[in-house]
């Protein structure tokens, strides 16, 4: 089992993922950031008044913040999948240092090519591995 879990966020590169999440994030830090997206990703929303739909889903000094940033504004959220998938791709590559491709593919259920695309692209984005972190 890997000691990675998808609800790790301290993981995650915001420099990875859409620049409309790293916005995000920037504003009101990943955690609310990933609460927002799990609730609403995918959704247009507005920033007005007080955001009563907010309650109850990020704390109240972010609320502030996006109404702050955003007023009177509608975006379309982004889906939280993109946060998701690079915590699945870290949990796929750890799990690889213990176990075949085909065994990572299937307890994922996962391709076994995806495994490998999931693999070449984590190389190519740190192509000394942990040498020089």
């Amino acid at each position: 089992m890997s000691s990675l879990n998808h609800n790790d966020i301290s993981l995650v590169d915001p420099n990875l993922l859409p620049p409309q999440i790293r916005r995000f994030v920037a504003i009101i830090g990943m955690a609310e950031t990933v609460k927002l997206l799990k609730e609403y990703g995918g959704l247009p929303v507005k920033f007005t008044g007080t955001c009563a739909w907010l309650q109850g889903v990020i704390n109240d000094e972010a609320i502030k913040k996006l109404i702050t940033e955003f007023k009177d504004q509608e975006l379309s959220l982004p889906k939280f999948d993109k946060v998701f998938t690079q915590l699945r791709n870290m949990e796929i590559m750890e799990s690889l240092k213990n176990k075949s491709g085909r065994q990572v593919a299937k307890d994922n259920c996962l391709t076994y090519r995806m495994i490998k695309i999931i693999k070449n692209k984590q190389q190519e984005e740190n192509p000394t591995g942990d040498l020089f972190s």
